[in-house]
């Protein structure tokens, strides 16, 4: 069976992040400057700060979905710098035709030992609005 590739939650790709973070420590021998690699990697500093440290905050989880008396049935993997619930809402994003279905009391998603009711991650999950 094939498993899906993970899913990424952060300001750019984990091979982009670990390259932005290799290219920092690299600049302390090298004696470059931040704005330099900025410019090589063509991203702002901003951007590169953020790279680094959602690098050296990076954590995969593992979500399952599960309900009262059964058996966790795996979702996905989830590898995100954000922590558990925004591995939670990764996976409710990603799959919304299967979670969304199942928004009944008793079922809950389990990500890494945390456990999260599937109501409250789709109300993490939804679009923000904007006061007027």
């Amino acid at each position: 069976m094939n498993t899906p590739p993970p899913i990424y939650v952060g300001p750019s790709s984990p091979a982009r992040c670990a390259q932005a973070a290799e290219a920092v420590a690299a600049a302390k021998t090298n004696k470059d400057t931040l704005k330099e690699i900025a410019v090589d990697l063509g991203v702002s500093r901003g951007t590169l700060r953020r790279m680094v440290e959602a690098h050296k905050a990076m954590r995969e989880y593992q979500v399952k979905l599960a309900r009262d008396g059964a058996a966790p049935m795996a979702v996905c993997h989830v590898i995100t710098p954000k922590g558990a619930m925004a591995a939670a809402v990764a996976a409710f994003r990603e799959y919304p035709g299967t979670l969304k279905g199942l928004e009944l009391p008793g079922w809950y998603l389990l990500v890494g030992d945390q456990r999260f009711q599937l109501h409250a991650v789709r109300d993490e999950a939804a679009p923000q609005r904007r006061a007027a």
